[in-house]
């Protein structure tokens, strides 16, 4: 299982998080690569859709294959999907729909979609309401959605969520991955390189420590690419030789 959560804010602005863990029913153990995945795709700077469910590689391959549809045509295709489920997002105007077992639900009036695993959302939506309420990020949503899927992501709350958090915003290029730090309390921290034009859909997660990273191509980001390095600037040279330009920004301190 999964969680992803999209927030409508600011009016007309979106932004978009998901965990990273992969899990797999036949017990067989696997390098920490194959227990990682982006969910979240970014089809064109005016949609991006995360996926949830059994077999998340299979859904990306499907959703990446409707890059260039309309929204409609998107939505129709994967209500055809009985067994996963998704998180559409759209901008001009700001839009969110659900998609599981068969039909798309508009949850633009209610500023929020989600699917996934429950037991998560609820712990999601608990630390998303009430942990910054009396600060000044009171109003900050992307920062709201960002903390409280972290809190999932690093702590273990709920055993089918896990890895690092990711985030898709809204940027004045449209839809963006957003480079946040990932970590696990007392364990690794990962860099995020994001996508840039003319791959926008790319993005690279380095495990410094074990100078272990993927990177998740635009055109397939279910099929990643292990990269093998500790220093950032690498991993931006050996994504560009695999055809993808990715960038790191790097955090103050």
């Amino acid at each position: 299982m999964t969680l992803v959560v999209a927030a409508i804010h600011d009016e007309s602005r979106i932004t978009m998080a998901a965990d990273t863990l992969v899990t797999w029913d036949d017990g067989v153990r696997r390098p920490p690569q194959d227990s990682s995945l982006a969910k979240l795709a970014i089809l064109r700077s005016d949609l991006a859709v995360g996926v949830t469910g059994c077999d998340p590689h299979g859904r990306l391959r499907d959703v990446i294959a409707l890059r260039d549809e309309p929204v409609d045509v998107v939505l129709e295709q994967l209500k055809d999907d009985t067994v996963a489920g998704f998180v559409v997002a759209a901008l001009g105007p700001a839009r969110l729909w659900e998609v599981r077992s068969g039909a798309a639900y508009d949850r633009t009036a209610h500023q929020m979609a989600w699917d996934g695993e429950p037991e998560a959302y609820k712990e999601f939506s608990k630390r998303f309401t009430n942990e910054w309420v009396n600060t000044s990020a009171a109003n900050d949503v992307p920062f709201r959605v960002m903390t409280a899927m972290q809190a999932l992501t690093s702590f273990g709350l709920v055993s089918t969520v896990g890895g690092i958090t990711l985030r898709v915003g809204t940027t004045d290029r449209g839809f963006r991955f957003i480079p946040d730090r990932g970590f696990v309390l007392g364990g690794s921290a990962w860099l995020i390189f994001v996508g840039n034009n003319p791959t926008p859909g790319a993005i690279g997660i380095l495990d410094v420590r074990l100078g272990l990273g993927q990177l998740f191509p635009h055109h397939a980001p279910d099929d990643p690419i292990t990269v093998r390095t500790t220093n950032p600037s690498a991993f931006v040279s050996m994504a560009h030789d695999h055809g993808q330009t990715v960038e790191y920004v790097a955090w103050p301190g």
